[in-house]
């Protein structure tokens, strides 16, 4: 399980993001969010990922698949 390198204390998950079907990894803790961008990931938090998708960054939102 790797720990996110922000907060330093929460799990990162891999998750569907239920609107558009993107896979992003996600923070359980701080909810800073990496998402694939060409072949590099842009790190942003969920609440501004979310907001470009016109969603609410709410966890119900997504699917988490596994713990990374």
């Amino acid at each position: 399980m790797r720990i996110c390198p922000f907060c330093g204390e929460g799990p990162i998950y891999e998750a569907m993001v239920k609107v558009n079907q993107e896979t992003i990894f996600i923070c359980a803790e701080c909810d800073t969010v990496w998402e694939k961008a060409n072949k590099e990931f842009e790190v942003t938090n969920f609440e501004d990922y979310m907001k470009k998708r016109t969603q609410n960054s709410l966890w119900e939102n997504i699917e988490p698949l596994r713990v990374v």
